[in-house]
């Protein structure tokens, strides 16, 4: 009788339920993600500038560090969802723990779990996975980079401005353009802006009639973490490395064009000053790290122009009421200082 309830015990204890290692360390991870966002939240309640939050933070990395690869790439992002509740004085601190602990455990700082679980073919499509979107999410608002085309639409990347209404556009001089999303290619990653008054753009840019060929020179212009970089445009400048982008994905270019957060939707530009595609998403070391042990540099990729133009052709006739800056062939600088007037920053809420 003993030996019989002995094998039952064993079998019970085989069959019940229990929570793997890989789940146990995630918990645990986002267990100390709440308690650091506690003190992030506790410092912006005493007044802390979001810069200074920012430099605490990262010098915090220890306190997640045997979990991440890379700490740092989670800690921005944390501050920056933390600082979203500066002015709601009716969320307390604890309330902001909870609300990072429930996005930790759907996987919005890095899932430990599916560190261990998720491979390559996960992630096919652009701004997904392995292929990450260059978008600050600030608290309850996104910011990219857009800019017009001649039939009087702005032009962006649809995860910038994805669950919002509200959009404001950036001029160089400061000025302000209320805009409304007009058609939207999700598959494709790209959205069209109308705006109330065509005149408040600046001129637009032309795009290309041509694909871009491997190896050719291409640059782009947008306003990467405008918050800490500032608001000026910034220029970053590399070559088309491949016709297919993520998985030999036909619909992107490989671009050694630096990107960084802030970058999405921004024009990727040939040296006839035209456009051959948008700025849509880079490489995720860190997950490519974990996948492969190697650390992969620069891996960016644009969506190519003629997924717009069949966008547009779609939206029906539209009248050409902006006029195009000249184009044709120059030096990255004359480029640059032609176009950089017609960059825009995009602020979605």
């Amino acid at each position: 009788m003993r030996i019989i309830i002995f094998f039952v015990l064993v079998i019970s204890a085989l069959l019940a339920p229990t929570i793997s290692s890989a789940e146990e360390i995630n918990r645990d991870y986002c267990l100390a993600l709440r308690k650091l966002s506690i003190s992030i939240a506790t410092q912006m309640r005493r007044g802390a500038p979001l810069s200074s939050a920012i430099s605490w933070a990262k010098a915090q990395e220890y306190q997640i560090e045997q979990y991440l690869v890379d700490p740092q790439t989670v800690l921005q992002p944390l501050v920056y969802y933390v600082y979203g509740y500066q002015f709601d004085r009716g969320t307390a601190v604890g309330q902001i723990g909870n609300l990072v602990m429930g996005q930790c455990r759907n996987g919005v700082y890095g899932n430990i779990v599916a560190k261990e679980r998720s491979t390559p073919d996960s992630y096919a499509k652009p701004g997904q996975g392995a292929a990450q979107p260059e978008t600050p999410v600030e608290g309850n608002y996104s910011m990219g980079t857009g800019w017009p085309i001649a039939e009087g639409l702005v032009v962006t990347n649809y995860h910038v401005i994805a669950g919002h209404q509200d959009i404001s556009l950036f001029r160089t001089d400061k000025q302000q353009v209320s805009a409304t999303i007009l058609e939207v290619d999700k598959e494709n990653d790209i959205a069209l802006l109308r705006v109330g008054d065509v005149s408040a753009l600046p001129p637009a840019l032309a795009i290309a009639e041509n694909a871009a060929t491997l190896g050719s020179q291409v640059f782009t212009i947008g306003y990467p973490h405008p918050d800490i970089m500032g608001s000026q445009p910034k220029l970053t400048s590399g070559i088309i490395n491949a016709l297919s982008g993520f998985q030999d994905d036909k619909r992107t270019y490989q671009v050694s064009v630096a990107l960084q957060s802030g970058n999405s939707g921004g024009p990727l530009i040939n040296m006839n000053g035209e456009v051959v595609g948008i700025v849509t998403s880079k490489l995720s070391a860190i997950k490519v790290f974990r996948w492969t042990g190697d650390l992969p540099q620069n891996v960016n990729y644009a969506m190519k122009s003629s997924y717009l133009l069949d966008l547009l052709e779609q939206s029906g006739d539209m009248d050409l009421v902006l006029e195009e800056l000249p184009h044709g062939s120059g030096t990255l600088q004359s480029h640059a200082e032609r176009i950089k007037d017609s960059v825009l920053i995009v602020v979605a809420r």
